[in-house]
């Protein structure tokens, strides 16, 4: 084992960027002997208190955090012996420009979990030194009724429930008894049997649950649309989805599919998310349990996925592969996941939860990201954690809109 001093060098180049891959690999290979885990536990906690200058009131907490952590940490480190040479090389190349061991392997977010805990002690001051501050989306969601009117929902329930009437999951009606009435035609008993066209909208910044009336739940997520009857028919169940959602289906002989541009995805009774932006290239059908049957918008192609499979249509091709169904589904339980996540996918997302426009300041570099931050986190916050990639980002309001600005 070598001198301690040594690990916390080469730690520190790490955490910069300034790594050679041979000290990268020294580096896991220091951290693969049991008698230096405390010393890498060490410095994951001297990094998060230097980043925040040691605030003492935090040291509890930190420590707490550093122990759930260390030995996810441990185990990830000693599993880079096992990989291969030639995907070992280019591991490293990517871990070396993202620098991110405070980003990476790390279930509940690292060091954002930190900034999180940290933001909780302190008031959200409006500017940052990224040159302004944004803060994170919420429940923000917007009700179309079948004659076109519209019903801003409260941003302080997460979701409605669709039945005989509209509520919030609390019970409370989202509109007043006679309004309700009117709005959704039910003054009289043949209106009362007719099917209505909903629709429910997020915003940039916003995600919102809903629950369908044959009791399946939706979460919706940001810049996204489901569109769904006010009540199903006997035969089949079907919605659209424009943007990403997560589905658990109700178990019923009935089938049910989510319609989308591109792709018709049937199933009975299961759990899966779907990410149908009508600005992103590809579709992607993530199975977490169940089975579904995925189908481009032509019947052209099909495939029958399994839990933990994901299809990917690209134009006219459909395409399955075997994928960690958590990195696509963490968005709903409020992170972001990132998995060699490219630099432009990162910020994609960064777009749509912060409703802001994202422009490069030059070339777009190849960076990589690993890890999960949480949503709830400022942007500022956020952006703190990303740049121990090496880049940097600035914060601008044009004409009233926020824009992140990339700079290499």
């Amino acid at each position: 084992m070598g001198n301690p001093g040594d690990s916390d060098v080469l730690f520190e180049k790490y955490l910069s960027g300034a790594c050679t891959p041979a000290e990268i690999e020294s580096l896991f290979q220091r951290f693969g002997v049991d008698a230096d885990e405390g010393t890498l536990r060490r410095l994951i906690q001297n990094a998060l208190f230097d980043e925040e200058n040691a605030n003492p009131l935090l040291g509890p907490q930190v420590t707490a955090f550093t122990e759930r952590v260390g030995d996810r940490l441990s185990k990830e480190i000693s599993q880079q012996h096992s990989i291969e040479a030639p995907i070992l090389t280019l591991h490293l190349r990517k871990w070396r420009t993202v620098a991110a061991v405070l980003v990476a392997f790390l279930s509940l977010g690292t060091l954002g979990y930190f900034l999180m805990e940290k933001n909780r002690q302190q008031v959200v001051q409006a500017t940052s030194k990224y040159g302004g501050e944004v803060l994170p989306g919420g429940n923000r969601a917007t009700l179309t009724l079948a004659d076109g009117r519209t019903v801003e929902l409260n941003a302080n329930q997460e979701g409605i429930v669709v039945g005989d009437e509209i509520t919030y999951d609390n019970g409370t009606l989202v509109l007043e008894q006679g309004v309700a009435d009117k709005e959704l035609g039910q003054e009289d008993e043949q209106t009362a049997l007719a099917v209505e066209d909903l629709q429910l909208t997020t915003p940039k910044g916003g995600q919102y649950q809903i629950t369908l009336p044959d009791g399946s739940r939706v979460w919706l997520n940001s810049a996204s649309t489901l569109r769904y009857p006010s009540r199903f028919d006997s035969k089949e169940r079907v919605v659209e989805l424009e943007g990403e959602a997560y589905f658990e289906i109700s178990e019923q002989k009935i089938p049910f599919l989510v319609r989308t541009q591109r792709q018709i995805v049937e199933v009975l009774g299961t759990r899966f998310n779907i990410s149908a932006y009508l600005d992103d290239e590809e579709t992607k059908t993530t199975l977490v349990v169940g089975s579904v049957q995925v189908a481009s918008a032509g019947q052209r192609d099909s495939r029958l996925l399994r839990p933990n499979q994901q299809a990917t249509l690209r134009g006219t091709v459909l395409s399955v592969k075997e994928v960690d169904v958590d990195t696509y589904i963490d968005w709903k339980n409020g992170l972001f996941s990132f998995q060699e996540t490219s630099l432009q996918d990162a910020m994609t997302q960064l777009s749509r939860w912060y409703d802001l426009e994202v422009t490069y300041d030059g070339n777009v570099p190849a960076t990589y990201f690993f890890g999960r931050i949480r949503r709830d986190n400022s942007l500022s916050n956020v952006l703190k954690i990303l740049q121990k990639s090496g880049l940097n980002f600035r914060i601008a309001n044009v004409e009233g809109k926020n824009r992140l600005i990339v700079l290499p």
